[in-house]
């Protein structure tokens, strides 16, 4: 009786020896012999899965265009001598000589703009008859939207080269420049032209920047400006 049960520890030990041995063999074999389907995904910039938008469309409203518009210059035109430096200032940000503890307006306002328009911005904002002011007397500017723009063909959009939508509309803003030793200010009437166009959702600007970069919102909606003249005349 004590021989059978020794017999049958063994054969139990056997079997649980090559029971063990075998997991790791048909692991490996079923490695070697499966084949999984591959799938392929294309990722944005973010991280996040790249969707194929026909950007020769829009789901926004005439308004929603309007008042992404208006946020924009609005944005644009709200500064101070702090957050909005002499350009060899900001070139010492960028090379990391000097510190600061906000972002420059040239940053918080770039994701609204292409290259070639924010280049254009920051230019006429440097050329501004407020500029000597408002580095002499630390003035700082606050807008007012005195005109909301108006679409020029109101029929129908535009496609550009690259087969997006795009279109122009015309609008004013006045600029402000406040002193704060003085009671007086000054009132500046900006009449802007901007072509608004078609960009996808998510879109993340891959300039280094030399702040934190949640102090400056990221552009996930539908537009962008992509080009922007305007003149400027004093309002008495």
């Amino acid at each position: 009786m004590a021989k059978r049960k020794d017999k049958l520890w063994q054969y139990l030990y056997v079997v649980s020896f090559f029971a063990i041995l075998l997991v790791p063999v048909g692991f490996i074999a079923f490695n070697e012999l499966y084949s999984p389907e591959v799938k392929s995904a294309l990722f944005n910039r973010n991280n996040g899965l790249y969707q194929n938008e026909d950007l020769t469309k829009t789901d926004s409203h005439e308004g929603e265009v309007k008042q992404y518009i208006v946020d924009v210059m609005e944005e644009t035109f709200d500064f101070s001598y702090l957050d909005f430096v002499a350009d060899a200032d900001y070139q010492s940000l960028l090379n990391g000589t000097k510190d600061q503890d906000i972002p420059d307006l040239r940053d918080v306002i770039r994701p609204h703009y292409s290259s070639k328009a924010h280049k254009e911005v920051i230019r006429l904002l440097s050329d501004g008859p407020w500029v000597s002011m408002l580095y002499r007397d630390r003035g700082y500017i606050k807008p007012v939207t005195s005109q909301p723009p108006i679409r020029r063909s109101s029929n129908s959009w535009g496609t550009n080269s690259q087969g997006r939508l795009y279109g122009v509309y015309d609008g004013s803003v006045v600029a402000r420049l406040m002193l704060p030793d003085k009671s007086d200010s000054r009132r500046y009437r900006v009449d802007y032209t901007v072509t608004i166009t078609r960009k996808p959702l998510l879109f993340e600007n891959s300039r280094k920047q030399y702040f934190f970069q949640p102090l400056v919102e990221r552009n996930v909606g539908e537009w962008f400006l992509t080009d922007v003249e305007w003149s400027i005349s004093r309002v008495m």
